[in-house]
């Protein structure tokens, strides 16, 4: 190779790394940008976890969001596995809205509600501890439950059980996604099948990726660009748990689900600790008629061979039918938007903002207060 050729190839190569270099600086010093930068961690059992104690940025077009995780690797204050004699804890187990990234973390609806209680008592402490992460369904909370939430040494645990993907997230074959836990049933129940580990969370390219903003950015808007033309696809597949006539791994999502429900009731009661399953709200069916916000989503979908109402109906019988202690926010939500015509939700994210944990919050604070027995108290 002549020397011209070699000079070339270096110019060239010192260009495109100048104007890396250029970039990453510009995204560093335009605050307007916003670059998710929270890293992921292997775990044994769990598959991964937020990093423990970082300090990260979590954006999009609809919020702007420092995450600071503590010592577990969760969005919260910092808690030991022990509590004081005169501590009542509250665990909360649940997916992304438990893990609330998308605000601050005293504007979560479990530190609201921890601060509203402590209030309104002189005798007690009060404690609210979260275990949440995104992706999670069912199965991985039961999971996680079993391993680390019983070391809190809850005296009432909350199931934040979200309607719209927690069944799927459940099931294997329907998540698709090997580095979490499962369960599967098998002739004598559930059967735990292990997270495979990921091995990229430990790679130098991972280490680089997190290191700069831009690639962080590109890599950032490559996804919305991919969700944004899958969902132009046609009607995916998650919504397959709201068929009337459902397929046959929706239908073991129903069931996985359900015994990874019954089971940790079972585990509270072994354990004297009360039990909630707090099912949450869907942002499809608020202020609509039911349906409507998803027929506009995906026109071609036949609203008669849906039923959107089908998980709350369910988890109604079979908490009902197993004594599972249930409350669900849907019809809280709906009358809250109905009289304010606030927004609880982001927009485009889907997740609540700031006034849906508030909103959150205050129904379970209220709902608590009239429910002495599973705080403990006297009725």
């Amino acid at each position: 190779m002549s020397k011209r050729k070699i000079k070339k190839i270096c110019f060239i190569l010192l260009s495109i790394l100048l104007g890396l270099s250029l970039s990453e600086m510009l995204l560093r010093l335009t605050p307007n940008i916003k670059v998710s930068t929270v890293k992921w961690v292997p775990n044994s059992m769990m598959g991964a976890i937020m990093a423990p104690n970082q300090q990260a940025r979590f954006s999009s077009m609809e919020f702007d969001n420092v995450v600071l995780t503590n010592s577990a690797g969760y969005h919260d204050f910092e808690y030991t596995y022990k509590k004081s004699k005169d501590t009542f804890r509250i665990l909360v187990l649940g997916d992304s809205f438990v893990e609330g990234v998308h605000v601050k973390r005293h504007e979560l609806f479990f530190n609201i509600l921890q601060k509203q209680l402590n209030q309104n008592t002189a005798d007690k402490k009060y404690e609210v501890v979260a275990i949440a992460r995104s992706g999670w369904g069912t199965a991985q909370e039961l999971k996680v439950f079993e391993e680390y939430g019983l070391k809190y040494q809850p005296d009432l645990v909350i199931l934040a059980l979200l309607p719209g993907n927690d069944f799927g997230d459940s099931h294997l074959l329907l998540k698709k996604d090997v580095h979490m836990p499962y369960y599967q049933i098998k002739q004598n129940g559930l059967s735990f099948v292990h997270a495979q580990q990921n091995a990229s969370l430990n790679g130098w390219f991972y280490t680089l990726y997190k290191s700069s903003q831009l690639l962080c950015f590109l890599k950032q808007n490559l996804s919305t660009f991919r969700k944004g033309r899958s969902s132009r696809k046609g009607i995916p597949s998650h919504l397959g748990l709201y068929v009337r006539n459902k397929g046959k791994d929706w239908q073991e999502a129903v069931e996985i689900t359900s015994l990874c429900l019954k089971r940790m009731n079972e585990i509270c009661q072994e354990k004297n600790i009360n039990f909630l399953c707090l099912v949450l709200d869907d942002k499809a069916l608020m202020g609509e008629e039911t349906g409507v916000n998803y027929k506009k989503t995906y026109p071609n979908l036949s609203l008669e061979e849906y039923d959107f109402y089908y998980p709350y109906t369910f988890l109604y019988g079979f908490c009902k039918k197993h004594n599972i202690q249930q409350a669900s926010l849907l019809k809280y939500f709906q009358q809250d938007f109905k009289s304010t015509e606030k927004r609880s939700h982001f927009v485009y994210d889907g997740h609540w903002n700031e006034y849906g944990h508030s909103l959150t919050a205050k129904f379970l604070y209220e709902y608590l207060s009239s429910r002495p027995h599973l705080m403990g108290k006297s009725r």
